[in-house]
């Protein structure tokens, strides 16, 4: 939520059995250490379905999604940024 401090977030090794891996941190106020990681869905999906944004070291790693088109994430203004 809009004026909410959120940071130091581990998203990992989740298995996603119905859907894709649709996630969202897209809020203007920035947040910090948000790892997204070892997470997997067997649905194939057109891309995107990661999104962040203003995220002050971002890690997103070792996931799996099958995609039907598109790239995975979308990042936007962030730093510190580990993706692949």
């Amino acid at each position: 939520a809009a004026g909410s401090t959120v940071n130091n977030v581990v998203v990992s090794g989740n298995l996603v059995t119905n859907g894709p891996l649709d996630s969202y941190v897209n809020i203007s106020t920035r947040r910090t250490n948000i790892t997204f990681h070892d997470n997997v869905s067997r649905v194939t999906t057109p891309g995107t379905v990661l999104y962040f944004a203003n995220v002050d070291g971002l890690t997103v790693t070792d996931n799996v999604q099958p995609l039907s088109s598109g790239q995975l994430a979308s990042i936007t203004n962030c730093t510190n940024v580990t993706y692949r």
